[in-house]
């Protein structure tokens, strides 16, 4: 309430009582008048009628007189009466309306209060939000300049250690040894991406470095002794990849997906099992296999690129036994297989592509013996598990798909040469699959398609020219089989020529 309001109220109280207390004052002197001495006085002075001495009403006469003053009286009376209680009401109504008018205000400017104090609670709160976010700024601020610090410091000890490391590659074979360790461990402790493939290029690059696989029998025991130390090391280095490619891909330790570059890298022992090549580009392009042999048992190819383009073959035995080719492009084209055996065995190809194309087959083998083709859609434009020897040269050795599974993959021999050794497709088992010999050339090679299963699928000699290969199916699927026209038979025995299917003891052993 304001301090107006408040003073009005505080004179018009006593002038309502002395109101009230002027009206109590008047009804009392109209009772005195009326039946007092006051209506002979009234009928005597005012009216003029003589009530005492001679003259004077009397009986009848003066009490009507006295009658009709009191009558008069009364009404003056009870007009003021009725003026002093209109004005007592009016009073009370208006400051019963100036009471509701105050409590009214004084709940506003209560409303006002209880709003200012909320106001200064919010205003509070904010404060303490924007003091709490910026010593939680500030606190982050120090954590990520401690890092920085830390991450500085740790990359100046890192680029210590790769410089150690690297230096420890061209001393004596022990001191390699721990020069190759000492680089896994940077890279595992490698902050960025970048650096870790800075490692694995350099321990590539020593595998790339010249070196000759085998000093020869009438070598001195002193270089005997030397190369195996060094090939001790070659073969630490593909131990450790090995290792760090089978690391799940999510432990930070792993290498799958880095580049792998192995160009003309001489390969005599040692082996990627069980690898994951998931993505990125892996090069054995030139790559010379030598010596006892290489494994690749178990590795999974599932992603990018894998070239053995124009790699030799040169060892007893290199070995993709059990591998997956899942959506990999894997090429070995132009490759040599000269000696030994490269071995797809129980291999499964569910998608991508393996290409053999323009490879070279001279006294090797290439056994996919138990391998699984599926077929599974692979990337746009290639068929799905495709192997392709399309324009490869057979000239000695032998191709095996002896007991292979082929559900519906593609293996594709177009313009292929047979000139020597064996292509074996003995106990295969077609359904599905397409095996594209379409415009082979074949001059003296074995093709052995002995107690193979046709289920469905398609055998096309379409357009091949050369001798009739042996053991060429003719029944009792005729209809999934192509041949040129020369190639038909004019009766059923003449199949097979002389009657009879080329021994198993004729021909190389397919692993």
């Amino acid at each position: 309430m304001s301090e107006s309001a408040m003073a009005a109220q505080s004179w018009k109280k006593p002038l309502a009582w002395a109101v009230a207390v002027i009206g109590a004052a008047a009804g009392l002197a109209v009772l005195f008048t009326l039946f007092g001495p006051g209506a002979a006085w009234w009928v005597e002075h005012v009216d003029g009628v003589p009530l005492r001495g001679g003259g004077a009403l009397q009986g009848k006469d003066r009490q009507e007189v006295l009658d009709s003053a009191r009558g008069r009286l009364t009404a003056v009376g009870t007009g003021l009466l009725a003026a002093a209680a209109i004005y007592y009401t009016a009073a009370n109504a208006a400051s019963a309306r100036r009471t509701a008018r105050a409590a009214q205000e004084t709940a506003t400017a209560a409303q006002a209060s209880v709003q200012a104090a909320q106001d200064g609670v919010d205003v509070a709160r904010a404060a303490a939000a924007a003091s709490e976010a910026a010593q939680l700024r500030t606190v982050a601020l120090t954590e990520r300049g401690h890092r920085e610090m830390h991450e500085l410091a740790e990359r100046g000890q890192l680029g210590d250690r790769f410089t150690a490391a690297v230096a420890h590659l061209d001393g004596a074979p022990a001191l390699r040894l721990g020069g190759v360790y000492a680089l896994a461990g940077v890279a595992d402790d490698a902050p960025t991406r970048a650096l870790r493939q800075t490692c694995v290029d350099v321990l590539c690059a020593y595998l790339r470095l010249p070196y000759e696989p085998d000093p020869g029998a009438e070598a001195d025991p002193a270089a005997v002794r030397e190369h195996r130390a060094l090939r001790e090391v070659r073969r630490t280095v593909l131990r450790l990849i090995g290792v760090h490619l089978r690391l799940p891909s999510d432990d930070p330790r792993s290498w799958q997906g880095l580049d792998l570059d192995l160009t003309d890298a001489v390969l005599d022992g040692g082996g990627l099992e069980g690898a994951h090549f998931t993505a990125g580009r892996v090069s054995f392009n030139g790559a010379v296999f030598a010596g006892e042999g290489f494994s690749f048992a178990g590795a999974r190819f599932l992603g990018g690129v894998v070239h053995f383009v124009g790699a030799r073959f040169e060892s007893d035995l290199v070995n993709f036994r059990g591998a997956l080719f899942d959506g990999a492009e894997t090429s070995f084209v132009g490759a040599r297989f000269d000696r030994g055996t490269a071995s797809f065995r129980d291999a499964r190809f569910a998608s991508g592509s393996v290409s053999f194309s323009g490879a070279v087959v001279d006294g090797g083998t290439v056994s996919f013996r138990g391998a699984r083709f599926e077929g599974r859609p692979g990337p746009p434009g290639r068929p799905p598990g495709a192997v392709s020897f399309a324009g490869a040269r057979f000239l000695a050795g032998i191709v095996s798909f002896r007991e292979a599974r082929l559900i519906g993959g593609h293996v594709d021999l177009r313009d292929a040469a047979f000139r020597g050794g064996a292509l074996i497709f003995r106990n295969a088992s077609f359904a599905g699959s397409f095996v594209d010999f379409q415009d082979s050339r074949h001059d003296g090679a074995v093709l052995d398609f002995g107690a193979a299963s046709f289920a469905s699928g398609r055998l096309d000699f379409t357009g091949a020219e050369g001798h009739r290969p042996a053991n060429l199916p003719d029944t009792p699927v005729p209809q999934i089989v192509g041949l040129p026209p020369d190639w038909r038979p004019a009766r059923p025995e003449a199949a097979r020529p002389g009657g009879a299917t080329p021994p198993d003891t004729a021909q190389p052993n397919s692993d």
